[in-house]
């Protein structure tokens, strides 16, 4: 079952069980389900159209609620819904097959159901393919989820069967001695290797061959096994399954060839209308392969012979369903599947190969022609996929544009289903159609041939223009989010060769510099971005702007000038390279798009002011945090899922931390991370994904948790070649793995430096070369802040003293991030350390000198005020080692004290090991060596 569907199609499957339960199990289940449902079963019925026909039409919910409100109405309908068939007395099981394929939307809901308190008696198997999941997969993540949240999750690994599962197995059915057994159950899984599937046709096969049979008289199994041992010469199950088919009628063989074409599932209703035969002689057809246990049946309707009304057309078979319940006179219609993807395998190796492209465009010809235009959008998927298995075969330009069409609809929907994937054959297949040629390269831009000349020709006439640079353009998303740089810039080249408009040519800079940024090319996509700003003719605002009332942007008329959002568009994209190069022009982004954002609402703006308020924080917290706040609410007007991601990662993890305790950031980071990956901005997912990690080790979150989301996540992301943000997370997840385990922690390691180069093994000195040659002022001040805490966890002051000073020049690379005060707290403690340790006098040594500690001191004292949850403990802590210094015992012991007790109350376990940590040193210098072992 392809999920996404996965929950929705469960049900599904559950109301037509009820549905063919006949009318006491429809008014049995009609009554719970409206009891549970109330007024609200629309949402339901939207999702789940067999509802309706158990519970009736339901009345229209038209209220305007924001996305997040709608999300939580839903959920909590749904919960309401599933609850209805799960009790003490009769627990629901609920399985789910091929989880591997699962999209986000439904491992999402799969996640929440999974760990809702309101749902009881629930029992969920999943099953998927081990090898397609690895610990990036998003099935992974969500398992993850809901073992964290106490869930209990068991693993299960099927493997083959053993000789003695095999004897135990036949011993069973065969009702033979336990010598027989083994000598049996040797050559049984010898032939198979264990795989059940294998065994249980080449069982059949032995049958219906003769060579197995049942003696009535003995009441028992007989077989030979010298003739056995030579019957079957194959070990390809898929042979074995052919055998059985050509035993078959001509007639049902022809029908399972054609079934097999149409995919491992198929309709009855569909298959006759490829046929152009009638549903009752194409059922009769099919039967022998049922009989055969072929096919099996996966959905059953049963009907009135009365209210079943059949209409046949040419082209395709259509149904009207009018349900009255007769119990005397019943009619049943099946959805079929082959009874194993071998079987269909088989089935379809009876279609000659020379034969195939034709028989699928034309099976594609006719369910195009037999649907409505909706019906096509519905069906994109199995529509396009039979086409492309012919689309060398068309010729007609009409055609040939038509399906282009149609891959495009199939590639938005398996692009909105994170089928990255398949979205890149779809829109390819479209590029192909419309060109005669795929675009792989830049070489591929200016073609010689002249049949693909009149192609482009043709695709490129001014009727065809918009449609075509739709088209190219959804395919250059499709290979930015499948990791397809390159030929995501040889689209956009093409696209630029026959751009009409500066607004055309924009948008394609947009796309580049998300390449670029992906690429760690940070110069180059701010080039592009300042260079599409003039094209546009927008220029930069250099001074701060005097907010808007809030109430007058939030009711603000929808932004129609395109002009201007483009110009959004490209302010966007430069939010990043500005920020990391030139700090000065990322204040200047975040004007313009505020003053941009008077012109009308948008989802732009709440990102305009996401970024003006952790700018603003820097000298006005209180101002920041309004400013984010009104950033929050702008996103909850708009259903613009792409922007979760960006507006909350600058809210929470530089905003938001700012008033509230870190620990409130760690869960709307990680949907945040989520809602990115889903909404296919993998850039700001990996954003999230740092500062989710981030929070939970500035939390104090137990390391060994931190390192396993950190390791999940890093691996992800080299995956995806997102080497900005690899490297960034790369950072902290050395220094986690380093505290945790410093003897174990190799000097070299495994880490993607370079999108060509692939993995390699590299060194901390050689990360760190490379974030100095891309100036990545975030980077290079994060990789010397890791490394002067562990040399000040390590005992190394004068060295973690050096590495926090380099890291200080660097401050400018981390406006608004909670490693401002990070470094304030451990610069502070290490140059007091050293000056201790040293006995130095504090005022000679510039390097040591308490000016910066009580420079650090004002910082921390400042965010205190604001938000002391978070940094009134490190405040007292240095002021505790402050005191100490001058040896004023009473200030110290009382600050150590209160350090101790905010962290311990706030959470802080780690610098509340800290503080005790030095407290107990201070003792001990004090010869108080008892209550120094208290606070150890």
């Amino acid at each position: 079952m392809l999920a996404g569907v996965v929950c929705v199609c469960v049900c599904r499957d559950l109301m037509r069980q009820i549905l063919a339960g006949g009318k006491k199990s429809v008014n049995k289940w009609k009554h719970l389900i409206q009891t549970a449902v109330g007024a609200t079963g629309a949402l339901i019925v939207d999702i789940i159209p067999e509802l309706e026909r158990i519970i009736g039409p339901q009345p229209d919910l038209s209220m305007d609620l924001t996305p997040s409100d709608a999300e939580n109405r839903f959920n909590h309908v749904f919960f309401k819904f599933v609850s209805v068939f799960g009790s003490p007395k009769h627990p629901l099981v609920l399985f789910i097959d091929n989880l591997q394929w699962a999209d986000t939307a439904s491992l999402k809901l799969l996640q929440v159901i999974l760990t809702s308190t309101s749902i009881n008696s629930l029992l969920v198997i999943g099953a998927y393919r081990d090898n397609e999941v690895d610990e990036s997969h998003p099935l992974t993540d969500m398992i993850n989820n809901v073992r964290s949240e106490q869930v209990p999750v068991t693993d299960l690994e099927i493997k083959p069967l053993t000789v003695k599962h095999t004897c135990e197995l036949l011993r069973d059915s065969m009702r033979c001695s336990e010598s027989e057994g083994l000598i049996f159950a040797d050559l049984l899984h010898r032939k198979t290797h264990g795989n059940p599937f294998f065994m249980h046709q080449l069982l059949r096969t032995w049958h219906s061959d003769g060579l197995l049979t049942f003696d009535f008289k003995r009441s028992c199994w007989v077989w030979d096994i010298n003739v056995l041992e030579h019957a079957v010469a194959t070990d390809n199950v898929v042979e074995l399954v052919l055998r059985q088919i050509r035993k078959l009628r001509p007639q049902a063989q022809n029908v399972l060839k054609y079934a097999a074409a149409l995919g491992d599932t198929f309709s009855v209703e569909v298959l006759a209308a490829v046929l152009k035969k009638s549903v009752i002689v194409v059922a009769g057809e099919l039967w022998d392969s049922v009989q055969a246990g072929l096919i099996l049946p996966v959905e059953t309707y049963r009907a009135s012979v009365e209210g079943h009304e059949l209409h046949y057309h040419d082209h395709c078979a259509s149904f009207n369903f009018s349900t009255s319940y007769n119990d005397e006179e019943e009619s049943t219609l099946y959805m079929n599947r082959f009874l194993h993807d071998r079987v269909q395998q088989a089935a379809y190796s009876l279609i000659p190969e020379e034969e195939r492209p034709l028989l699928h465009l034309s099976i594609g010809r006719r369910l195009y022609a037999g649907y409505t235009q909706q019906e096509v959008e519905e069906n994109a998927y199995s529509i396009a996929n039979q086409v492309n298995m012919g689309k060398q075969l068309v010729t007609n330009i009409e055609e040939r544009q038509r399906y282009a069409v149609l891959n495009q609809i199939a590639g938005k929907k398996a692009r909105l289903a994170s089928a990255h994937l398949a979205a890149v054959k779809y829109f390819d297949t479209a590029v192909f159609l419309l060109m005669g040629r795929e675009i792989v390269t830049d070489e591929d831009v200016h073609s010689t041939d002249p049949t693909h000349l009149a192609l482009e020709t043709e695709c490129w006439k001014d009727e065809r223009h918009e449609q075509t640079m739709d088209i190219l353009l959804e395919a250059t998303i499709a290979h930015y989010l499948n990791i397809d740089y390159d030929q995501a810039e040889a689209l956009c080249n093409l696209m630029l060769v026959h751009a009409k408009t500066e607004l055309e040519k924009v948008l394609i800079h947009e796309k580049q510099m998300q390449f670029h940024i992906q690429m760690h090319h940070l110069q180059e996509a701010l080039d592009i971005g300042l260079h599409s700003l003039k094209m546009l003719g927008v220029e930069l605002v250099t001074e701060n702007p005097n907010l808007t009332d809030p109430q007058d942007l939030l009711h603000m008329p929808p932004l129609a000038d395109q002009v201007t959002m483009a110009a959004l568009r490209i302010l966007v994209g430069l939010c990043i390279p500005t920020y990391i190069l030139c700090p000065e022009i990322n204040a200047h982004v975040a004007f313009t798009m505020v003053v941009l954002g008077t012109q009308g609402s948008s989802p732009f703006c709440a990102f305009g002011y996401a970024l003006f308020a952790l700018l603003t924080c820097a000298n006005d917290v209180n101002e920041g945090h309004r400013a984010g706040r009104l950033a929050q609410q702008m996103l909850g007007q708009f259903k613009a899922p792409e922007f979760m991601a960006k507006i909350n990662a600058m809210f929470y993890a530089q905003v938001d931390i700012w008033k509230n305790h870190v620990r409130s950031s760690i869960i709307p980071l990680r949907l945040a991370a989520q809602a990115g990956m889903e909404a296919g901005d993998m850039e700001w997912a990996g954003y999230c994904m740092f500062y989710h990690t981030d929070a939970m080790f500035f939390s104090g979150e137990p390391l060994d948790v931190v390192r396993q989301q950190q390791d999940i996540y890093l691996r992800g992301l080299i995956a995806r070649h997102q080497l900005l943000q690899s490297t960034y997370l790369n950072i902290w997840s050395r220094l986690c793995h380093r505290l945790n385990k410093p003897t174990t922690c190799p000097d070299r390691y495994m880490l993607e430096l370079d999108k060509n180069d692939g993995i390699v093994e590299v060194t901390d000195e050689m990360v760190l070369s490379s974030i100095e040659k891309a100036r990545n002022g975030l980077e290079i001040f994060s990789y010397y802040l890791a490394d002067g805490m562990f040399k000040f966890y390590s005992g190394a002051y004068t060295a973690a003293v050096t590495a926090l000073e380099t890291a200080e020049r660097f401050l400018a690379g981390v406006v608004g991030l909670q490693t401002n005060a990070i470094h304030a707290f451990f610069y502070s403690l290490a140059v007091i350390a050293v000056i201790r340790t040293l006995k130095l006098n504090h005022f000679s040594h510039t390097a040591y000198s308490l000016d910066i500690v009580q420079r650090n001191q004002q910082r921390l004292r400042r965010w205190a005020k604001h938000c002391g949850s978070n940094y009134n403990h490190k405040y007292k802590l240095v002021a505790a080692e402050l005191a100490s210094l001058r040896g004023k015992h009473a200030k110290a012991m009382h600050n150590y004290e209160e350090s101790i007790d905010m962290a311990k109350n706030g959470g802080f376990t780690h610098d509340g090991a800290l503080a005790k940590e030095l407290c107990a040193a201070y003792y001990e210098s004090c010869n108080q060596r008892r209550i120094a072992q208290d606070f150890l």
